[in-house]
């Protein structure tokens, strides 16, 4: 080869993964390769070897708060780039390109196709502490909202015996809240980096034990952040919605990336 000529560095090969609760789909870039496996630990392992054999580079998928966890976790372990985005995302490319059908093989191959053309940042994905607080925090917001609204159907119902039904499973639902609150205090306190966020949340005025661990599970990037970053992160931070047609205003978004 003429010594003037540059070769071309090889394409970008990255694969898109559609995660369902039983199956993942995966389809590999440039090549258009599809594999379909079951969305087990074992096959976890054979779609590592898949992807290392297809020289992938990048491994895609949705975060879509919990099942994508599990194969995420071992294609990190196995040393591939793993990013995930935010679902909507998704969506918001798949109309801008009039897609319409839906199977899971063509999700899988949107989610590689949005991979080559968008900038993903590389970040970290959350180690099994993390994961834990998080979940313990998610369940315990789900207890307090079960809470309230046996709290509220109290107040309204005139039956005793529905009224002691209702008092029966509000004890119930507290107890469980309770265990999982000491639950998460423990996981926290278990974790270094954690434990020494809420420590320094503690110290701010307002802040309680509740708040400072809803914090730390709900925006581990705390810390890493600058002072406009953090409050657009917490939905505290109104984002101009500006145009000639319309009266200006302001709007409260989240604008996690993933």
């Amino acid at each position: 080869m003429p010594a003037n000529h540059a070769v071309a560095p090889p394409p970008d090969v990255v694969a898109g993964l559609d995660v369902s609760k039983r199956m993942l789909d995966v389809v590999v870039l440039p090549s258009g390769q599809h594999s379909r496996l079951p969305n087990s630990p074992d096959a976890h392992a054979d779609l590592v070897a898949q992807l290392r054999q297809a020289g992938v580079a990048r491994v895609v998928l949705e975060a879509t708060g919990g099942l994508e966890y599990p194969p995420a976790a071992a294609l990190a372990a196995a040393g591939f780039s793993v990013q995930r985005v935010n679902p909507e995302r998704i969506w918001a490319w798949r109309r801008t390109i009039g897609r319409r059908a839906k199977t899971d093989r063509l999700y899988a191959e949107l989610i590689a196709r949005f991979a080559q053309v968008m900038p993903l940042p590389e970040r970290p994905l959350p180690g099994p502490h993390a994961q834990a607080i998080r979940a313990l925090a998610a369940r315990r917001r789900q207890l307090t909202e079960m809470i309230a609204a046996e709290k509220t159907r109290l107040k309204a119902t005139w039956d005793p015996a529905i009224a002691q039904s209702l008092r029966r499973t509000i004890a119930l639902l507290e107890g469980e809240c309770h265990a999982v609150e000491t639950a998460l205090e423990t996981t926290i306190k278990a974790d270094l980096d954690s434990c020494r966020r809420l420590a320094l949340l503690l110290t701010l005025p307002g802040i309680g034990k509740r708040i400072a661990a809803t914090l730390i599970a709900e925006m581990p990037e705390l810390g890493m952040l600058d002072r406009h970053a953090a409050p657009s992160l917490a939905r505290l931070a109104p984002h101009p919605q500006h145009s000639p047609s319309m009266r200006p205003h302001h709007s409260l978004r989240d604008r996690r990336p993933f």
